[in-house]
């Protein structure tokens, strides 16, 4: 099964949490990213290695 990086980014960008998971695909990663999701953190990203998969919110590439 395949690892995933989710990051959550606080309002000024920084790194405020990072979690390695295992999902079935970057679709799932995604669903699981969401659902740990802090009041606190502004963006979320979901990476397989180098390649960002997912992101969501300000400050997203």
């Amino acid at each position: 099964m395949p690892q995933f990086d989710i990051c959550y980014r606080d309002e000024h960008g920084g790194l405020a949490a990072k979690v390695t998971t295992p999902a079935l695909d970057a679709h799932h990663a995604k669903i699981l990213a969401h659902a740990l999701k802090e009041r606190e953190h502004k963006t979320l990203e979901v990476w397989d290695g180098e390649t960002l998969v997912y992101g969501r919110g300000t400050d997203a590439h």
